[in-house]
């Protein structure tokens, strides 16, 4: 009798569980524990159900932190070459002065031209727990802004939800 590791869970699921399947082939049980395996835990539920918040530390390799640290330095120094607001490379850069020094405002659509963000913003690590507190696997990303706050840079943001002045459409979800 040859038995197999198959998830059950489903996003409800507030357990950590496994079931043995003899029934399926061997890499489709392997491909399912990969594809659950960054769900979270009853406690973790728990945890964000009470406090609003979760934190999972050590989600991202250094390799992968160091991509991305690359990619909001790179998107800083776009931003040094050009004279004012406008479209580069697929993103878009808000541009600004504080005591008569320049200041990036913001980056409306990073992934334009930094596409290994949508990457990140797509990776089961976070996606598949938001799913699961959600209780959807449908997600669309809506944003993706780089906010760069500098040491007497001027820039400030307040607390704010972003849902709460965007065209929030038939099928978004507010959650407050």
């Amino acid at each position: 009798m040859q038995s197999f590791v198959r998830p059950f869970c489903s996003a409800q699921c507030a357990v950590d569980c496994i079931s043995l399947d003899k029934h399926h082939d061997f890499s489709e049980n392997i491909a399912m524990v990969r594809e659950r395996q960054h769900l979270l835990k009853k406690v973790e539920i728990t945890a964000f159900s009470e406090i609003g918040w979760i934190t999972r530390k050590a989600l991202f390799h250094a390799d992968e932190i160091n991509e991305m640290r690359a990619c909001f330095e790179n998107l800083e120094r776009m931003s040094a070459i050009l004279d004012a607001t406008g479209l580069h490379e697929g993103s878009h850069f808000v541009l600004g002065s504080m005591a008569d020094e320049p200041v990036i405002k913001r980056v409306v659509w990073a992934v334009g031209s930094r596409p290994y963000l949508l990457e990140v913003g797509e990776d089961p690590r976070l996606t598949q727990p938001c799913a699961q507190l959600l209780g959807s696997n449908e997600m669309e990303q809506l944003l993706s802004q780089a906010h760069f706050k500098r040491p007497g840079g001027g820039v400030i943001f307040g607390w704010h939800q972003d849902i709460q002045h965007r065209d929030k459409g038939g099928r978004t979800v507010s959650v407050s």
